[in-house]
């Protein structure tokens, strides 16, 4: 989607207008302002989780400018993507992040990195953490890089902290010096994370070669990619189902699955349909030509029913993006 820069700006000096003048405006078109400040809102974040950063900023830059506090952060983190720099805080980040700290934004008052914003956010995240939230313990390993906060936040069953407790385990060996209890804990850590649905839990029991899952399990993870509506675990799928490689690999991962045509041709589709994320729309496109001349007619409406219903429960198809979290470098 492309935004003229001067409509954009327009835009955007009206919209802070209309907020200015709030108290003064008739009933009806402060309404009116709301619902279009939430739905703005709505897209904007959808948009961010899959990865159409410029897209994200322009709807996300209207409930920013209404004092949306995690609009402001997303708002940061659509600048830092866009300009390439999350160590060095250019000023349109700098401005997004002052007026989300201003509102006690932990991660933004992290990103700031200045002793006082940092300061406060370690009051916040330790109030957080007195109340049971595993976010704030979250918030404390990343000011103290102390495991013992994402033991604890672990322990609350939070399926990010588990996974991020695995991840320190590997990357840190000498966090627990006996291999076979490390392991062990690495192995449950992922599994726990992953049936709960974290995304990257997920990626990280089916795809890499390294896996320790079972043929079996990978089979199941895969309904739960589909589930959540991951638009890569959606393709790998489907590529698999079809018995047909991709990413340029030489030949398909089957991960032991039978061919599906039908239902091959169904996930695939779904994920064209959508156009978000896709590297190659027109190796994706000549692909499912191919899966096509293989169909029998029945098979062609299988795929069509499957794909109906994939439609009509898959409502978000979200390439998982979480937010960016950055220690100093914005004050």
């Amino acid at each position: 989607m492309y935004i003229d820069p001067d409509v954009s700006s327009k835009l955007s000096t009206l919209i802070t207008q209309l907020n200015d003048q709030k108290a003064s405006l008739p009933a009806p078109l402060n309404a009116t302002l709301a619902e279009l400040t939430d739905a703005a809102r709505k897209i904007g974040s959808a948009l961010f989780r899959r990865g159409k950063i410029d897209d994200a900023a322009f709807y996300l830059t209207f409930p920013a400018l209404n004092g949306d506090a995690q609009s402001q952060y997303a708002m940061a983190t659509c600048t830092g993507y866009i300009f390439g720099a999350f160590r060095y805080a250019f000023p349109e980040t700098k401005k997004w992040l002052r007026l989300a700290a201003a509102q006690n934004n932990v991660f933004a008052l992290m990103w700031l990195g200045d002793t006082e914003s940092l300061a406060k956010a370690r009051e916040l995240s330790m109030a957080a953490v007195a109340a049971g939230n595993a976010q704030g313990m979250l918030n404390m390993y990343t000011l103290t890089q102390d495991i013992a906060w994402l033991t604890q936040a672990a322990a609350t069953g939070n399926s990010k902290a588990q996974f991020k407790l695995a991840q320190a385990y590997r990357e840190h060996p000498g966090l627990m010096t006996n291999a076979v209890e490390r392991n062990a804990l690495i192995e449950e850590m992922c599994q726990k994370s992953a049936d709960s649905g974290y995304p990257p839990a997920l990626y990280d029991r089916v795809y890499p070669q390294t896996s320790t899952a079972s043929t079996l399990e990978k089979q199941q993870r895969f309904a739960q990619l589909v589930a959540a509506g991951e638009l890569e675990g959606i393709q790998e799928y489907g590529y698999a189902l079809a018995g047909m490689p991709w990413k340029g690999a030489k030949k398909a991962r089957t991960y032991g699955l039978e061919k599906d045509l039908p239902k091959a041709r169904a996930l695939l589709k779904f994920a064209r349909d959508r156009n978000v994320g896709i590297e190659s729309v027109d190796q994706l496109d000549a692909d499912l030509e191919e899966i096509l001349h293989q169909m029998s007619p029945k098979q062609y409406d299988a795929s069509l029913s499957i794909l109906a219903e994939l439609n009509s429960k898959v409502l978000l198809v979200a390439q998982f993006n979480e937010p960016k979290v950055v220690l100093g470098s914005g004050n």
